[in-house]
Parts: C-alpha cells; structure tokens; sequence
C-alpha cells in the first residue's frame, strides 16, 4: 500500500512538472537546465515532442544506473521520467498566460515546477537526467549530487544561449532559481530557528517559553568556563515568526542571559514537518 501511495505521488508530482513546462515554460520559449533543457533545444529547433525526446534521452541513463545504482531508485525514475514524457505530450499546446510575457513564464513555472519536482521527491522518486548522472558520480567519485547537477545545468545554459540568445538564457536562470527555492521551501517546510540561552534562571525561563509558545524546551545544567558558576541551557527550536517573542521574553525575565540562534535546516516532529 506504501509503494502504491509512493507511485501515485510521483505521478502527480510529474503531471505538476509536465504543465508547468508545457504551458508556462514552452509559451514563452525558455529553456531549462539537464536533460530537460535539451529536449526543449530539440522541440525549438526542429520542433521535435519533448515528451518523446524526454523518454528517449533517459533511457541509456536508466540503463546504466540499473547495473551502478539498483533497481528501487531506476524503478521509481522509470515510473517518474514515463509519467513525465506521458504528460508533456498530454499537455502539449497548452498555454496559461494570457500575453507572452517572458518574466511572468519564468516565475511562475519555475513555481509549478517546483512544486512538481518536490512532489517527487517526496516520495522519494525522480525525474531522471541530471539525477541520474549526479548519483552516479557521486558513488564513484565522490562529487556532491547538488554541484554535479550545478555544472550540469551551466552546460546545458550556455548551450541554450547560443541558440536560444543570452536573453531568454537569463531568464532561464530566473526560473531555475524559482524552482530550487520552492523546491526548498516545501521539502525543508516552515522556516524555523534554533536557540540556545545560557541562563541563571533556567527552570522559570524554561516555564514561561512552554506556557508561552506550546514549544518544547531541552533543560541541560552546565558550568561557566570562566565563572565556574553554575548555569542551565534551555535548547529550543521555534518558528521565525514566534522569535522575536522569544527574545523578548528572555530579556524580561533574564536580562543577562546569553543567547545563541542559528537557522535549523530542517526540523521534524511535534509543531513542525511529520517524521517521514
């Protein structure tokens, strides 16, 4: 039942990709970067099926990853790449924006995009391409998946500015970057904050942030390095919105404490993201 769960997700996830491509990105003639972007090049140049270009494309990657990578991650990017090429044929001839404006293809198909492409992802599937490649590497060699398929997507860029002109090339650069951070921004949830107070008064501080904020807080004793006094240390993660409120609520009841925050990438569990 998981397993179905997680196909279905991806082929919506794909379906999302597909209509963002096809009838934000295709109406005003931008490129895109991996294996995506040339299938673009090919449907601009000789008018060639994206979806068919698509599929064809990944399929020596396919091969290939079976025998260097497994078959659960090949499956699912089979499952994502078909449904995919599926869609963008599906989808062909659509158009969402009513002027051609550049601008307004690039921000909101990177946003479709990015919601697609998350929806993939989280169900733990993939669209295949630069992904492939970028798993590969990285097994064999080390290279990060995220700088694997940076390069890979200059590549295809600067291969689109020449055919496509440094303008549209630009405006490429805008929806990838929409499309990374939406991608970010669903898959890593609410931004949030983590913070460490230093503090004489730690049992009363630690009462008023629960009763306060409903957010769970980590009590921990410890000693002043250069005081040798006692101290306690109250671990905390909070939304961004709710840490004013905290600040001030450690400079009303101890003035003195000491508080360190730092940006907490990913936090999962009660108040947050769901574990899984």
């Amino acid at each position: 039942m998981r397993k179905l769960l997680d196909f279905l997700g991806i082929a919506c996830g794909a379906a999302i990709f597909a209509l963002g491509t096809q009838t934000l990105i295709v109406a005003v003639k931008l490129g895109s970067g991996g294996v995506g972007g040339i299938a673009l090049l090919t449907y601009y140049l000789w008018g060639w099926h994206i979806g068919v270009v698509t599929m064809v494309l990944n399929i020596p990657l396919l091969l290939f990853a079976w025998r260097e990578i497994g078959k659960d991650f090949v499956i699912r990017t089979t499952l994502g790449v078909l449904s995919a090429s599926i869609f963008l044929e599906v989808f062909r001839g659509l158009h969402f924006l009513p002027t051609p404006d550049i601008l307004l293809g690039a921000l909101y198909g990177g946003v479709v995009i990015g919601i697609g492409d998350a929806l993939v992802f989280r169900f733990d599937g993939s669209l295949g391409g630069g992904d492939i490649v970028a798993k590969i590497l990285n097994k064999h060699y080390g290279f990060t998946i995220g700088n694997v398929g940076f390069v890979i997507n200059i590549v295809v860029i600067l291969i689109s500015m020449a055919v496509l002109g440094p303008v549209i090339a630009m405006y490429t650069l805008v929806s990838l970057f929409v499309t990374s951070k939406v991608l970010d921004a669903i898959l890593e949830g609410v931004p949030a904050k983590s913070a460490m107070i230093i503090t004489e008064k730690g049992d009363i501080l630690a009462k008023e942030m629960i009763n306060r904020s409903g957010r769970g807080v980590t009590l921990v004793s410890a000693t002043g390095g250069y005081t040798q006094g006692e101290k306690d240390v109250l671990i905390t993660v909070v939304a961004l919105s709710e840490l004013i409120k905290l600040k001030r609520l450690v400079k009303q009841i101890d003035p003195e404490a000491f508080v360190i925050v730092s940006d907490a990438k990913e936090v999962l569990g009660k108040g947050f993201a769901q574990l899984g």
